[in-house]
């Protein structure tokens, strides 16, 4: 007959404390291959690069089209660069459209899948193929794509 020590015993709720870690850990670090279809980070493009998008602070969100089929909304007198190109949100209150002189577009930003939701401090984009939509926790946000851009 075995006898266990509380030392024993111990050693055995560490050992199996570890392997339960350890398969948590494998579990968290498969990549989106294996069926995980949520992504954060700070910022990411569409498939198509047609879409950019970026946290530019702690809470808001801008996404740049590169190109559009249909007409940009009129530019507002005081706007002196571009409009209709941009838009933004942040995780409290409405979406809206930038006046811009730049854009964020980066090759480099790391593509989302479609069919795969992106989430960054309190603000959420799902991609696919009909277009990107971003909003915030009380529903206000964006659609874009190369022939809509809507404001919700």
């Amino acid at each position: 007959m075995k006898h266990y020590t509380f030392e024993t015993s111990y050693k055995r709720t560490i050992q199996s404390m570890l392997k339960i870690i350890s398969a948590i850990l494998l579990i968290c670090s498969m990549p989106i291959a294996f069926g995980q279809n949520f992504v954060s980070g700070n910022s990411f493009q569409t498939p198509s690069g047609n879409i950019a998008c970026t946290m530019e602070d702690a809470t808001s969100l801008r996404c740049d089209l590169m190109s559009q089929t249909n007409p940009r909304p009129p530019k507002p007198v005081d706007c002196p660069v571009e409009y209709g190109g941009a838009y933004a949100l942040q995780a409290k209150g409405k979406a809206g459209i930038l006046c811009h002189g730049d854009t964020i577009f980066n090759p480099s930003y790391p593509k989302l899948p479609y069919g795969t939701t992106w989430s960054n401090n309190g603000i959420l984009c799902e991609s696919k193929q009909t277009g990107l939509t971003c909003k915030n926790f009380a529903g206000r946000g964006f659609f874009l794509s190369k022939a809509n851009q809507q404001l919700f």
